[in-house]
């Protein structure tokens, strides 16, 4: 999974476990979901992300993973 775009710091969740957080400006970054854990099924991907003074905004998606 890839990211772009956000402008001052986020983290990471993937299925409520604390996948990475990122501090710089702009960002991009990257993470193989398998590595985090197994993930047949439905699973949640969670952004929480930060502006310049510190606002909370987060963001969830779903999606599925078939075999």
């Amino acid at each position: 999974i890839e990211f772009e775009g956000i402008r001052q710091a986020g983290e990471v969740y993937l299925n409520g476990k604390y996948v990475t957080s990122v501090r710089t400006n702009p960002t991009f970054f990257s993470f193989v979901p398998a590595d985090v854990g197994t993930l047949p099924g439905q699973n949640t991907l969670s952004l929480t992300l930060y502006d310049s003074i510190s606002n909370e905004a987060q963001a969830t998606t779903t999606f599925y993973v078939s075999q």
